[in-house]
């Protein structure tokens, strides 16, 4: 089987191993409030700054550097996607949606 990601991954038959060296791997998530970073230690815990009323579900393009989340406020019953850079800046809302909820969001940072 040809490795299909010359320049990060690895593979054996049925396993892909991706090597890390050149980015510093951490977690991020939504908690409700804000969209948080941390280390996978547990250091270097962080708030990105930006505004929303109920961030429960997000994706990132790294490539292009933006982090896509659903914005939902709850007494209106709409679910902004909103678009802002990895750094927390330069937020855009990409749909207005009218919906009770967002269970997920997907970005197709493969095919574009």
């Amino acid at each position: 089987m040809a490795d299909t990601c010359t320049k990060l991954c690895t593979s054996s038959r049925f396993t892909f191993y991706l090597t890390l060296d050149r980015v510093k791997p951490y977690l991020m998530f939504g908690n409700k409030l804000y969209i948080r970073t941390m280390n996978f230690d547990g250091s270097h815990y962080q708030r990105l700054p930006s505004s929303h009323e109920y961030t429960h579900v997000l994706d990132y393009h790294y490539q292009r550097g933006y982090i896509f989340y659903a914005d939902t406020t709850p007494s209106r019953s709409v679910t902004l996607l909103k678009r802002i850079n990895m750094r927390g800046g330069n937020m855009t809302t990409v749909e207005n949606m009218h919906a009770l909820g967002v269970e997920g969001i997907a970005v197709d940072w493969i095919g574009e």
